[in-house]
């Protein structure tokens, strides 16, 4: 029995670190300046975890510095005047904006957004009307990879099932 409680015990005392750890970069989140968040926001999809906490607990002098670094790890041509990860990036957030605006919030934060933002274009892609479950489906092919959305209901707003 008493095996049990001091099991349980540090069950819970890692729950309250977790929980106050997650607490904490909330709140560091929601303190940020409207270009700082907008940035944090944006590239959900490809910043690390821990690039996400660095961020989030440097002093706000040095997050400009950050942001710029943070572009530069990614620029495949350094060399050049142009980051052409950061311009390809934006210019599918613009474009999933356009695409998916039917889902009822911004297309770059809507699943297929996400694909789209991350992948790319698919090479072929194959949409299915309202099929025997009452639900619609579209199927994106990146070279032999299938990405699958259904849309339960057919409103126009997509999942991701793959």
């Amino acid at each position: 029995m008493n095996h049990h409680i001091r099991k349980f015990s540090f069950i819970g005392v890692i729950f309250v670190i977790v929980l106050a750890g997650s607490c904490h970069y909330y709140n560091l989140e929601q303190q940020l300046s409207s270009d700082h968040a907008e940035f944090i926001n944006k590239v959900r999809y490809i910043i690390t975890k821990k690039e996400n906490r660095l961020f989030l607990e440097l002093p706000d002098t040095e997050k400009d510095k950050f942001i710029q670094e943070f572009w530069k790890k990614r620029d495949p041509y350094p060399t050049t005047e142009e980051n052409e990860f950061k311009i390809e990036y934006h210019n599918r957030i613009e474009q999933a904006n356009e695409l998916f605006i039917s889902e009822g919030r911004p297309g770059w934060v809507t699943d297929r957004g996400r694909i789209y933002i991350l992948f790319g274009p698919p090479m072929d892609r194959i949409t299915y009307p309202q099929r025997a479950m009452g639900q619609c489906q579209e199927t994106w092919y990146y070279g032999n990879f299938p990405v699958v959305f259904v849309d339960r209901r057919c409103t126009g707003k997509y999942e991701l099932v793959t």
